[in-house]
């Protein structure tokens, strides 16, 4: 190839670059929990057929690293987090637009494992090498299942045997894979892993209430279509796939 071609070639392909991150940049972008992977990703294909508008990306992980990205650098247009308390900061921080604040959804805490176990109670946590949580300083899920431990004075003694994942699908496969002989998880998480079994549902008032919450970032280019993505998610078509993928009803703030 002559030295000509080759900068054609060189061009053209800076060209398509230039061309796909321009498109990729007029996408909506979507920071959500890991626990909402796949009603995101439903809700960005509904989004994308309502609107004729590009379907969403989809950013996954923990609720409180999220917060920190997006308070660190405001690189995305809607938060969908599992946690109240992280929408909170970000409002303090005057981070969240306007009025764009959304219950969406409940859940509530399971304990896993790899076979069923009719007989099993809290206290049969003791016995396990390991138990997987959610981060409690890093991740709701993780919050809601230390705060249940703690009330049942179960915290203490398994402080040195849980696993502390990133986010709570993390220590579902924690489960999953044997690393960890019980999990404490979300309902919704559970329910997405049908190979493993449900051996105890913590009762709604033996554990904090666990409200999901969305808002849309001050400042982005795409706030009015961010308010619609968010509204999308509470109308009745948006509520039914949370209720299809085992979460609550979103209840008020």
């Amino acid at each position: 190839m002559t030295l000509a071609r080759r900068c054609l070639a060189l061009l053209a392909l800076v060209v398509l670059a230039a061309a796909c991150g321009a498109r990729d940049g007029d996408r909506l972008r979507v920071d959500a929990a890991a626990s909402l992977g796949e009603v995101a990703r439903e809700l960005a294909d509904l989004h994308a057929a309502r609107t004729g508008r590009p379907a969403p990306r989809v950013n996954l992980g923990g609720s409180g690293e999220l917060a920190r990205q997006i308070e660190a650098a405001r690189k995305t247009d809607v938060f969908l987090s599992a946690g109240v308390e992280e929408v909170d900061r970000l409002e303090d921080a005057l981070i969240v637009a306007l009025g764009s604040r959304r219950a969406l959804c409940g859940n509530a805490l399971v304990v896993v494992a790899r076979e069923p176990d009719a007989d099993f109670t809290p206290d049969r946590l003791l016995e396990a090498d390991r138990v997987a949580v959610a981060h409690p300083e890093l991740v709701p899920a993780g919050r809601y299942a230390a705060a249940w431990l703690r009330d049942r004075e179960l915290l203490d003694a398994l402080a040195s045997r849980m696993t502390r994942s990133s986010n709570v699908r993390a220590a579902l496969a924690a489960v999953g894979s044997g690393a960890a002989r019980y999990g404490v998880v979300y309902a919704s998480d559970a329910a997405a892993a049908p190979e493993l079994s449900v051996v105890w549902r913590v009762p709604a008032d033996e554990a904090p209430p666990i409200r999901y919450t969305g808002c849309a970032i001050v400042g982005s280019p795409r706030e009015e279509e961010a308010a619609d993505f968010l509204m999308l998610a509470v109308s009745p078509e948006g509520q039914a796939i949370f209720a299809r993928h085992g979460f609550a009803p979103r209840g008020g703030e």
